[in-house]
């Protein structure tokens, strides 16, 4: 298994645990079913809830191209160094707009997220030279 899909497994637990933590919340409160029943969604959860649904969506945007490109090198076996440092500032901008959101940062939140595409980039780049440019065989 390649390091790429070895960090997207990864991410894709990350993105797993960022889904389950607004609901762990909800599950925690008293009377959860009953507050379901009288109360709107939104009434009395924590602001860091509604950030962390929102960089969840973010992650799954972002995902949705790092997933066929993580796919498509391990099925073509063209991984290579850059294909990984892809993968790899992919998941750690990740995971710094993560905290970014949670903390309500702007700056950080956008430069990790401009960061996590530009490793999705990267990755793709690394597809296309290991495609042109042939590997030497000895």
């Amino acid at each position: 298994m390649s390091a790429e899909i070895t960090l997207f497994m990864s991410t894709v637990t990350v993105l797993l645990l960022c889904a389950l933590a607004p609901l762990a919340y909800v599950l925690m409160q008293p009377n959860v079913f009953a507050i379901a029943l009288v109360e709107t969604p939104n009434d009395g959860e924590p602001v860091w809830i509604a950030r962390l649904e929102r960089a969840t969506k973010q992650f799954l945007i972002a995902a949705t191209l790092y997933a066929p490109l993580t796919i498509a090198i391990q099925l073509a076996d063209m991984s290579n160094e850059q294909t990984l440092l892809g993968a790899q500032v992919f998941f750690v901008a990740r995971l710094v707009h993560i905290a970014s959101a949670l903390q309500c940062t702007a700056i950080p939140k956008m430069g990790a997220s401009f960061s996590s595409y530009m490793g999705i980039l990267i990755m793709a780049a690394g597809l296309i030279q290991a495609l042109l440019v042939p590997s030497p065989s000895f």
